[in-house]
């Protein structure tokens, strides 16, 4: 499985994500360690930064530009939870 996950970087590495999604993140479920990560999004994979791990599950879609957006065009700052009972505060710490 290492050689899959390491040709999964180096075809991630060979194929950037368009400008505009770049700031683009995904919650995810590890199904190696059983950590939840915040984590960088591409089309090809999401690897846990946790055990480095391409076997995970995407929960859900994060997008600081929409989330920044909405924010200033409201005038207002959402601290409700989401669906994942997450909040905006969702970072890229570790599992």
């Amino acid at each position: 499985m290492e050689t899959r996950f390491r040709n999964l970087d180096l075809l991630i590495q060979t194929q950037p994500m368009p400008v505009e999604f770049r700031n683009t993140k995904a919650v995810i479920l590890c199904n190696d360690c059983s950590g939840k990560c915040t984590v960088p999004y591409h089309w090809l994979a999401l690897k846990c930064i946790a055990c480095l791990s391409y076997n995970t599950v995407k929960l859900q879609i994060v997008d600081r530009n929409l989330e920044a957006m909405a924010a200033a065009s409201s005038g207002m700052q959402d601290s409700q939870p989401d669906a994942l009972g997450y909040g905006n505060d969702i970072g890229g710490g570790g599992c």
